[in-house]
């Protein structure tokens, strides 16, 4: 297992089928997988994760707040996430057909 960040220099995800794992009723889309049979006959499993880090640098007001906020909460009829929602539910949001910066775990089995 090793971690990527797809980003300029990075690894891209373009072209292979993602699939975000948070349900239809989520409040943001940070979570996906995908899956691929190697030409060698392995699967290859990849986690991916919206990458908040490079938006958030540390020490800075947004780090402060989010390390305040500790976790997301979600309740029926509010959200309390630990990013700002321009983050949580805007840029680093894993939408259809938009790039976007991920960490990923690729697992080969």
């Amino acid at each position: 297992m090793f971690w990527t960040r797809s980003m300029p220099g990075g690894r891209t995800f373009r072209g292979e089928t993602t699939i975000t794992i948070d349900g239809e009723t989520a409040r943001d889309f940070d979570d996906a997988v995908s899956l691929k049979k190697l030409p060698s006959g392995n699967f290859l499993l990849g986690v991916h994760i919206a990458d908040v880090s490079h938006y958030v640098r540390e020490n800075t007001e947004l780090d402060e707040d989010a390390y305040a906020r500790g976790t997301s909460v979600y309740f029926p009829d509010s959200r309390h996430p630990h990013a700002s929602p321009k983050l949580s539910s805007g840029i680093c949001s894993l939408l259809p057909g938009v790039d976007r910066l991920v960490l990923s775990a690729l697992i080969e089995n």
